[in-house]
Order: structure tokens, then sequence, then C-alpha cells
């Protein structure tokens, strides 16, 4: 028997091959999680036991960077300036998305689950605080913090790939749901709270240093 399939124990050279296939199952544990292996030829292969979290991760940096992109701000803007209200909107986000795909299950589970949860929030007070409509079943924004029209349509699409990878990801990190759902129920009224106020300080903003990343509050202040 070559080396990598000998048994530690000679006592267990008598056994059939099906003795030993047991054993060694028994000897290796419990399988792992299940996981989404990524990588190239020549690179070897890098898996991602998260990849709801991560897609999560994605679209919510991007519904932050549409938001600047779009001209309607981001949070933060009037109290630290758009480059640092950006920075501290994005950064914690984006910084989870490599320990996301590296940290085996169970390790990160708390963690990643109350970023998910806060994901959620952040989808459903978003559709509870502004007006809305009803499209094959699925609530659709009409307008969002200046945003309306035709910029409203892809901004829409993030914030439901957002709430369905927050979903996903709590089942991915199933060992730690309930502080992802926990996380949930506190954050989305604290937000639903804050929005509305926030909006007004960006309205504001916008009417004392009109810039490119604002256009759209523009002429909306009270």
């Amino acid at each position: 028997m070559p080396p990598c399939c000998s048994f530690p124990n000679d006592g267990h050279r008598h056994l059939g091959l099906g003795q030993r296939a047991r054993l060694a199952r028994r000897l290796a544990g419990p399988p792992g999680p299940p996981a989404v292996l990524w990588g190239g030829c020549g690179h070897g292969l890098r898996v991602s036991t998260r990849p709801w979290t991560r897609f999560g991760i994605i679209a919510f940096v991007g519904h932050l960077g549409y938001e600047l992109a779009a001209g309607v701000a981001v949070p933060f803007a009037p109290h630290l300036g758009v480059r640092a209200g950006a920075a501290v909107s994005i950064t914690p986000i984006a910084a989870c998305y490599v320990p996301a795909g590296r940290l085996p299950s169970p390790r990160g589970d708390r963690t990643f689950a109350v970023v998910n949860g806060f994901f959620l929030a952040a989808v459903v007070a978003h559709y509870a605080s502004w007006p809305r409509a009803w499209h094959v079943g699925v609530p659709w924004l009409t307008e969002c913090e200046g945003l309306e029209g035709t910029v409203a349509g892809p901004y829409n699409v993030l914030l439901q790939g957002s709430g369905l990878a927050a979903v996903a990801g709590l089942v991915e990190n199933r060992s730690q749901w309930r502080w992802g759902a926990a996380t949930t129920l506190l954050a989305t009224p604290v937000l639903r709270w804050a929005t509305p106020r926030e909006y007004a300080r960006l309205k504001d903003q916008a009417a004392r240093c009109p810039r490119w990343w604002n256009r759209r509050l523009v002429g909306r202040s009270r």
C-alpha cells in the first residue's frame, strides 16, 4: 500500500477493502460545508465558502456607488464630506469580501450573519420608506432619494439583488442565523427613522454646495 494510504496501526492490515474505506472515512471526520470552487489554470483552486455573502457585498457597494454616480450623494456626506462619507460607507463593507470567501464555516459565521442581516435591513427600509408600485408581485420603487424615472430601474435591480443575496447569505451562515435575524429586526426601524432626516440634510447640502455628486438633489431643498 502506498504511504499516503497506509494506516498508522499495523493491526489494521487484516481489514478488507470495504472495512478500510469505512475506517478511513471515520478517521477523516465529517464532511465540511459545501464550497464553490474558483480559480484558473495554473493558479490552483481557491475555495469560496460564502458566494452569496460575497455577491451581497458587491450588490451593496454597487448600490452606494450608483447613488454617487447618479448624483444623489452618499450617506454621511453632509457630516464628513463626500470623499470621507463614501469611504466610511463603502470601505468597511468592501473589506469583508475577501474574508467572506476564505474563512471556512463556522469561523466568521456570526460576523457574516450580522452583515447579511444589515443588508436585508437596508433593503427593507428602502422599500418601506419610499413610494413604490408592484410589478409581477415584486415591489418597485418609483422614487427614492432623488432617483426617479429611468435611473430608478437599475437602482431597483441592485436593491433586489442585494435583498436576495442577504436572505441566501443568512442561509449560508445558518449556524449563526439568529444574529442576522436580530440585526434585521433592530436595524430596520433605526434606518427607517434615519432615512428622511439624512435625506433632508443631503438636500440642504445640495442647495448650499451644488456639485456633480449631488446634482439631482439641487432644487429639492425644503
